[in-house]
């Protein structure tokens, strides 16, 4: 049984956090809008519009990362919420990456 396309996506939006987060521990960067852009032409575009923000809203302590789980927030349209426990935005997709 094939996965549904927004597993599909999932699993994509995780391997490019995954290989981010990798990439700065390695090269001892908190960003790098660079390699971050270059993993978001790789992406489908569905991901990419989903992943955009976090490359310009997010930074990483390189010395402090052990493993990371980021908690994403959707809304009915796969766009990011910036407060998902904000009452007045709705997530429709939850999920940790």
């Amino acid at each position: 049984m094939g996965e549904s396309d927004a597993a599909a996506r999932g699993t994509e939006i995780h391997q490019v956090l995954a290989a981010y987060i990798n990439h700065l521990v390695e090269t001892r960067c908190a960003t790098d809008l660079e390699a971050f852009d270059a993993w978001l032409e790789m992406s489908c575009a569905e991901a990419a519009k989903v992943l955009e923000s976090f490359g310009t809203t997010t930074a990483f302590d390189p010395e402090k990362i052990l493993a990371t789980e980021l908690h994403i927030a959707l809304d009915e349209n796969f766009l990011p919420i910036e407060h998902p426990d904000d009452q007045a935005q709705i997530a429709g997709i939850r999920g940790n990456a």
